[in-house]
């Protein structure tokens, strides 16, 4: 499967909270507390999302660390026995890190909205535009784009790395 994505800063989430219940067309889904495991990969990323009242599953995605609109390659594999696959992957690979948050879901369209509360970095906005179906690439592109300009006074610049890469500089010092 693929998306186009783009994560960005905040300093405050209330802002950003008060557009997304304002636009008409951005329904709300759900909050939920997510933990994913990190393994030890050097091509792309794997994790293992642990995700309150859902089956987990493992992710593996390909994406460029850039900071504009990025195409993410992944690719979602349900799991029946999580510390099986914990341990499997643990000793295939080494863990490389966690991330726990606290994410509030959002639909607009095609895009997935995700406002998180990451554990040691803060609140950050992403947004994913799936391409699937009648979402073609072009379609999910407008889509992404009429959320950038919607929410762009109320950003604090675009963030290209991922959770895990941001945490393991914060505790590399």
């Amino acid at each position: 499967m693929k998306n186009i994505e783009i994560k960005y800063f905040l300093s405050s989430p209330r802002s950003i909270k008060l557009k997304l219940k304002e636009h008409p067309e951005i329904n709300f889904q759900y909050q939920t507390y997510q933990k994913d495991v990190y393994f030890k990969i050097s091509d792309h990323r794997l994790k293992i999302r642990i995700e309150e009242n859902q089956q987990p599953h493992i992710i593996q995605y390909h994406r460029p660390d850039v900071e504009e609109p990025r195409i993410s390659d992944y690719q979602i594999i349900k799991i029946t026995n999580l510390s099986k696959t914990l341990r499997e992957l643990q000793q295939k690979f080494g863990i490389l890190g966690q991330v726990e948050k606290w994410r509030e879901l959002y639909i607009f369209r095609n895009v997935r909205i995700h406002l998180d509360n990451v554990t040691q970095l803060g609140w950050f906005l992403e947004f994913e535009s799936v391409i699937i179906g009648q979402y073609d690439q072009e379609t999910a592109t407008q889509n992404l784009q009429i959320l950038i300009d919607y929410f762009a006074p109320f950003v604090n610049g675009t963030c290209a790395k991922s959770y895990i890469d941001l945490i393991l500089e914060v505790n590399q010092y």
